[in-house]
């Protein structure tokens, strides 16, 4: 999106999963919505260090209410869905489970098919996850050189670009308009 102005908050602390990251994602949320932001991409999910499955029903965890706000506000939220998929989770964490939430899957630009690694749905609450996937395979460049790197990581911001260039093509069109 060549018009685009962005900006950066960081959430997260290292490698720990700190229970405080869910308030600094709502406080970055917050802080978007005063400088005008129009999109929220996010490449995060919290799971099983901290949430049962059951929670996973958009409303049970800060960070999903959070970003359900965000959306109300007319903020179109992305999240990248997880790279759970192979492991004994397997599902979508917080905020990717909030209904007001673009939860961005991973395909395998090779075949076309999920990733194995990409997340899944349902949420708890039965609503079909994710809505939409993308790439998740980049090439990146490394100290080792160039590496093939994967994740949903890649996918959530190749679809917040698309959306971000669908807003500056159409400036009339709402929340709810691009979500559909």
């Amino acid at each position: 999106a060549t018009k685009a102005d962005f900006l950066l908050a960081r959430t997260e602390r290292n490698l720990l999963e700190l229970k405080s990251e869910e308030d600094f994602w709502l406080a970055a949320a917050e802080w978007a919505d005063q400088n005008g932001a129009h999109i929220i991409s996010s490449s995060l999910g919290y799971t099983k260090q901290r949430y049962f499955w059951e929670d996973m029903d958009g409303q049970t965890s800060l960070v999903s209410r959070a970003a359900n706000m965000a959306a109300s506000k007319g903020i179109i939220v992305l999240n990248s869905v997880g790279n759970d998929g192979d492991s004994d989770w397997e599902y979508l964490g917080a905020p990717a489970d909030a209904d007001s939430v673009l939860a961005i899957g991973g395909i395998d630009p090779w075949t076309g098919f999920t990733t194995v690694f990409s997340s899944f749905g349902p949420t708890a609450d039965e609503r079909q996850k994710p809505n939409l996937t993308m790439f998740g395979h980049a090439t990146t460049v490394s100290p080792k050189g160039v590496e093939m790197a994967a994740g949903t990581s890649f996918s959530c911001p190749l679809v917040a670009g698309f959306a971000a260039c669908a807003i500056q093509a159409n400036p009339d069109l709402n929340w709810d308009q691009l979500f559909e």
